[in-house]
């Protein structure tokens, strides 16, 4: 795996971790990072002198910016065929083949009174799961900006599947290959 830590604003990519348990419940954590020397050292000085937060996440590739622009003009074409907005398709892909956004290993969720249209939270894309106490809770999901290559992905796919069932021209099944390769590298 590889991952990245951020200190101090300082991002740098973690080559090697071993963390071994010390006396009193303390953790030591010794980790070798590429970054700038000047950078990591100024970082960890700073860290040493006040309380901060370390972050450690894992590193995912973004979405290619082809990739993007394509799932935005099949989009448009959804639109003139079911002759909706372009927001209300882009919901409703999200809800079939996004990705649910996480907070740690909790799904997000939030619930509304029943009678509050959840249009009205603006860009959060919400998907109903289930009422309880005239109340109705939505899943949160990541806009598609936020997500990696895998999850964009898929979602591109699902995209592509509306179009073909729909009857809307897509690339060649030999540039959509090459599209899902540059996606994936």
């Amino acid at each position: 795996m590889v991952a990245m830590v951020i200190l101090d604003g300082v991002i740098m990519t973690i080559q090697y971790i071993d963390v071994r348990p010390q006396a009193g419940g303390m953790v030591r954590v010794t980790a070798v990072v590429d970054g700038d020397v000047q950078s990591v050292s100024k970082a960890c000085e700073k860290a040493k002198q006040r309380p901060c937060e370390l972050v450690i996440k894992q590193i995912m590739k973004k979405r290619s910016l082809d990739a993007n622009a394509y799932y935005w003009v099949l989009l448009d074409k959804l639109v003139s065929v079911l002759r909706t907005d372009r927001k209300e398709i882009h919901r409703m892909m999200l809800a079939r083949y996004g990705v649910t956004a996480m907070n740690g290993d909790r799904p997000i969720e939030i619930a509304m009174l029943d009678f509050i249209d959840p249009k009205e939270l603006g860009d959060i894309y919400v998907d109903p799961e289930y009422t309880k106490d005239g109340m109705t809770v939505y899943r949160v999901l990541k806009g598609s900006h936020e997500m990696n290559s895998q999850e964009f992905s898929v979602l591109l796919d699902g995209v592509i599947s509306e179009c073909k069932e729909l009857g809307i021209e897509t690339l060649p099944d030999e540039e959509l290959r090459r599209l899902f390769e540059v996606q994936k590298q």
